[in-house]
């Protein structure tokens, strides 16, 4: 027995469109769209939408003129094994590496886009001489 938790869903043209996805929620069994930056709970019924047919639409898609189709759909075996927590001592060594690594990479390049933010930029013409000047705005 397996059960449906997710689906990719294309919504658009064959020339570009805009991917989604549909994801169910293993502790409270709600269905939840998560689009971009967004994620918000659906009904049932916006799932049905999704299965081809008429251009039809769910409520929450970006392209309301577009016809919208589930992609990818992904099941999972329904058994009393199926976990829903995993425990830290269970996540390998190399995943924690590779999250701090990406941490550390995304705080430099914040701190890179604040050093950034925070220079003035001339670029200054005369007599046929070009210079650049970079100056803090404090």
């Amino acid at each position: 027995m397996y059960e449906l938790y997710s689906i990719m869903i294309h919504s658009g043209g064959a020339l570009g469109g805009h991917y989604y996805a549909y994801i169910k929620s293993f502790d409270n069994n709600r269905w939840y769209n998560f689009n971009d930056s967004s994620v918000t709970e659906i009904d049932e019924s916006d799932i049905e939408k999704v299965y081809g047919g008429a251009q039809t639409q769910s409520s929450s898609s970006y392209y309301s003129s577009y016809s919208a189709n589930a992609y990818l759909l992904m099941y999972r075996k329904v058994s009393p094994d199926n976990i829903i927590d995993v425990k830290d001592n269970e996540v390998p060594p190399s995943v924690y590496q590779a999250l701090e690594e990406e941490k550390e990479a995304n705080e430099k390049e914040k701190q890179e886009m604040t050093e950034r933010m925070s220079t003035l930029q001339l670029r200054v013409h005369y007599n046929k001489l070009d210079k650049l000047i970079q100056i803090k705005k404090e």
